[in-house]
């Protein structure tokens, strides 16, 4: 296979590249939390994944359509383009803001030099829709998932390259041939992360088991001493002001040998509760941790 004779059909180079993307995302989001947890620094694992997923999408769909732009083929990777919409919102369940979306859309036309074209809006704008209603999708436990999943995605699909045949004259032929393609492409994607969903689910508790407390919901001894660390390091580097208060529940001992274990732990989840939404207007810099033995001891930081 060269640049001038491509020997292998399309559908089967869009089936690698398209894992590909997929294999480079989860290889960067690896090393990235690989790397804070070895530094010791608090981080987000849900916002690493909008930026590190963000990215990806973005520099992936600029990077081939610079390829393409100048020519008559530039909607070769519309599909592309679809398929990581789908990657992103219904795989990833990445809560991207609306105005990014539409502003991502806006820079696309202005590398095509198509903004004054009305196709070109129309297709933005059902894009829009096609990412918030499969977010939506990734969000709520509904019956049938895979036929509601490629419902969604035949339709958005066949209305997107509706758009596109129109735009660029294509003919019916290469529009059914593309349709069953992107189909073809999206009920792979589908078995492909059945797959992975489990290593994901079972990646998941564990993190959720080392850092956060089963009983209270707030983080634990190991969250805290991990991100403690870290805040010494960076106030005395920096000069950077730190305040820490720890806290416990007076007579403890005496509620749990009077009313029970059971009435303990709820007591324990009541206070918890109750300190974090005192805490909750003061944003996310203050964090609530459960240090102690049986629970009667809290840190904030």
């Amino acid at each position: 296979m060269s640049w001038t004779m491509w020997l292998v059909p399309p559908i089967i180079t869009s089936i690698f590249f398209t894992l590909g993307v997929i294999t480079l995302y989860w290889s960067i989001f690896t090393w990235v939390t690989a790397k804070a947890e070895s530094s010791r620094r608090p981080y987000n694992l849900k916002h690493v994944q909008v930026i590190i997923g963000t990215t990806c999408a973005v520099v992936s769909v600029f990077a081939l359509q610079m390829i393409v732009r100048d020519s008559h083929l530039s909607w070769t990777f519309t599909n592309f383009q679809l398929l990581l919409l789908i990657f992103v919102a219904y795989f990833l369940a990445l809560k991207i803001p609306t105005w990014l979306i539409l502003l991502a859309g806006v820079g696309f036309m202005v590398l095509n030099g198509n903004v004054t074209a009305i196709l070109s809006w129309g297709y933005t704008f059902i894009f829009i829709l096609f990412y918030w209603l499969s977010y939506q999708q990734s969000t709520h436990l509904w019956r049938a998932p895979y036929t509601r999943y490629i419902s969604v995605a035949t339709a958005f699909g066949l209305a997107l390259w509706m758009f596109v045949k129109f735009r660029f004259q294509l003919p019916w032929t290469t529009y059914w041939i593309e349709i069953a393609d992107y189909l073809v492409l999206a009920t792979l994607m589908y078995g492909y992360f059945k797959i992975q969903d489990k290593d994901r689910r079972i990646k998941d508790r564990l993190f959720q088991s080392a850092n956060w407390d089963a009983l209270t919901h707030v983080q634990n001894y190991a969250a805290y001493d991990r991100a403690v660390g870290f805040h010494f390091h960076q106030s005395a580097a920096h000069q950077r002001d730190l305040a820490m208060i720890m806290f416990d529940i007076d007579h403890f001992k005496h509620i749990n040998d009077t009313y029970g274990h059971l009435a303990g732990d709820e007591v324990l989840k009541q206070v918890a509760n109750a300190v974090a939404a005192s805490l909750k207007p003061f944003g996310s810099d203050i964090i609530l941790y459960r240090t102690g033995g049986r629970g009667v001891q809290y840190s904030l930081t």
